[in-house]
């Protein structure tokens, strides 16, 4: 992708300069020259946008997600900042409703902890507070599938050695970002139908 170096005067042409070392003689006036240079930015945010739509297309994204892909694109910031803005407007870029969707999906599928989806969110560039409201309002666990996820899990180890299956379920919960506190609660009531 050319950009545009310098433009020198010389006599009555202009030299362009590109970045890649390649020089061009116009003859033209200096409008001429900046709708050139115009041209060739709206060629690299078409590009940048294009490329966006498609890296959009596998998975959505956050917008942090999308500077850091477009960076690695070779994208100016100019351009990137005007890629993502035109992505919110159209609202394909909208980290709270993809923190929404994420802690939905990795709580009641992957039984993810209030946590671990915390962690996850911050590292993937959304902001803190958004993360905070998001998970108070759709952050859902089902006691229930867990107890019997733990159950099942370590059923044949809670025979032979009670504190080791507990202990083991205990480090399960926790790094799937459950509180020690929670996972105690799920642990015990798992093994506590088991004695019965």
């Amino acid at each position: 992708m050319k950009k545009i170096k310098s433009i020198k005067n010389y006599n009555t042409k202009k030299i362009i300069s590109f970045d890649n070392d390649e020089e061009i003689v116009v003859n033209y006036s200096d409008e001429i020259v900046e709708e050139i240079n115009q041209d060739i930015i709206d060629l690299d945010k078409k590009k940048s946008y294009n490329l966006s739509l498609r890296y959009l297309s596998y998975q959505d994204r956050t917008i942090s997600e999308m500077r850091k892909y477009l960076k690695l694109k070779n994208f100016d910031e100019n351009t990137i900042e005007a890629t993502v803005n035109k992505l919110i407007e159209e609202n394909l870029l909208n980290d709270y409703e993809y923190s929404k969707k994420f802690i939905s999906y990795k709580s009641i599928n992957n039984n993810w902890g209030e946590y671990k989806i915390y962690n996850e969110l911050k590292n993937k560039g959304v902001d803190e507070n958004i993360i905070k409201y998001s998970i108070k309002e759709y952050f859902e666990c089902d006691f229930e599938k867990l107890c019997n996820l733990i159950s099942k899990k370590y059923f044949d180890e809670y025979e032979k050695d009670k504190i080791k299956a507990i202990n083991k379920a205990l480090s399960y919960l926790q790094r799937r970002g459950h509180s020690y506190s929670f996972s105690k609660k799920i642990v015990d009531s798992a093994f506590s139908k088991k004695e019965i």
